[in-house]
């Protein structure tokens, strides 16, 4: 299974996962793939996600090669057949929408 994190568009700060928290996946046998520069404005650089274990890749790699695709926003600029046949996780603010 492969896990998908997209960057949050601004002026969102926060990132779906950060590095610390990937052990778990890394239990399960998950492969992690993580957008470039997804947790830079949540204090997480790409090279904490490198060190424990995930790939860095494009948004376009990301979608095209997830399972399961997290993201906290709903990802607008994406064209929404990218995620055909995949699980898109997120709380895309459930009060608002």
């Amino acid at each position: 299974m492969t896990i998908g994190v997209l960057k949050e568009p601004i002026p969102e700060t926060r990132v779906s996962i950060l590095p610390e928290h990937l052990a778990i996946l890394k239990k399960l046998n998950a492969d992690v793939l993580i957008e470039t520069n997804a947790g830079e404005s949540a204090f997480a650089s790409d090279k904490k996600y490198i060190e424990v274990g995930a790939e860095i890749v494009s948004r376009i790699d990301v979608i095209k090669n997830s399972d399961i695709v997290l993201s906290l926003n709903i990802p607008g600029t994406d064209n929404i057949k990218s995620f055909q046949s995949k699980i898109l996780l997120g709380n895309y603010q459930p009060l608002y929408n």
